[in-house]
C-alpha cells in the first residue's frame, strides 16, 4: 500500500494484554510478510503493564524482538484529569463546563486518573 499510494498502514490493537500467545502469534505473522523487506504495515500494541511481563516471557521472544518503540503512559492526577475533560468538551465544542467537581472527582477514582 505505501509503494503504491504513499502510505503507511497501521493496526491499532487494544487490550493485548487479554490475548493469548496463538492471537499474538497471529500478528507476528501479520508483520513477518515482507515486501521489499519492510514491514507491510505499522503496528501499535496496547494494553496494560501485564503485556510488557508477558513478552519478557523466553516464549514471546520472537514478538519482542519485533518490538521497535515501548512507552509507559503515567496515570493521570486529580487536577490533570480535570483539565483532560475540558480540553475534550472543548474540543467537541462545548463551550461551558458540564461537569461538576463531584463528577471529575467521580471520573478520577473511578479511572485511577
Amino acid at each position: 500500500m505505501k509503494a503504491v499510494h504513499g502510505i503507511q498502514p497501521v493496526c491499532v490493537c487494544d487490550e493485548c494484554h487479554l490475548m493469548n500467545r496463538e492471537m499474538l502469534e497471529e500478528i507476528r505473522f501479520l508483520l513477518n510478510t515482507h515486501l521489499d523487506s519492510k514491514s507491510p504495515m505499522g503496528l501499535i500494541l496496547a494494553g496494560q503493564t501485564e503485556l510488557w511481563k508477558k513478552l519478557q516471557l523466553q516464549a514471546y521472544t520472537a514478538i519482542r524482538q519485533r518490538i521497535d518503540v515501548q512507552s509507559v503512559l503515567n496515570h493521570y492526577d486529580r487536577s490533570q484529569t480535570g483539565a483532560y475533560i475540558r480540553r475534550q468538551l472543548d474540543y467537541a465544542g462545548c463551550g461551558r463546563d458540564i461537569f461538576t467537581d463531584a463528577a471529575i472527582d467521580a471520573v478520577y477514582q473511578y479511572t485511577s486518573g
